[in-house]
């Protein structure tokens, strides 16, 4: 039952890490494609920095729905279960 549950708390630390490792790349994007647009470097402002602030633009937009996509809700005991819509009968 405890290796069950270390198991549990190891896939829910993995997936944090990968989401933040998700929101960062594009972050990342953005922030340097930011300061290029910004230090008018001839050239190298429009080739470099205006698609790099497009490309984090849009994966954020993906991380973002990602993250609203995933809706798990886990009890106390750490087991996890998808939402069940409700049915109106």
């Amino acid at each position: 039952m405890e290796k069950a549950i270390s198991n549990i708390k190891f896939l829910i630390w993995f997936k944090a890490f990968k989401l933040i490792l998700k929101l960062i790349i594009p972050l990342v994007f953005l922030a340097t494609g930011l300061i290029l647009f910004y230090l008018s470097i001839p050239g190298w402002s429009l080739i470099l920095g205006i698609p790099s602030i497009i490309f984090g633009i849009t994966f954020l937009i993906y991380v973002y729905d990602e993250i609203g996509s995933q809706t798990e809700i886990h009890d106390n005991d750490g087991k996890f279960f998808p939402p069940t819509p409700e049915v109106k009968e």
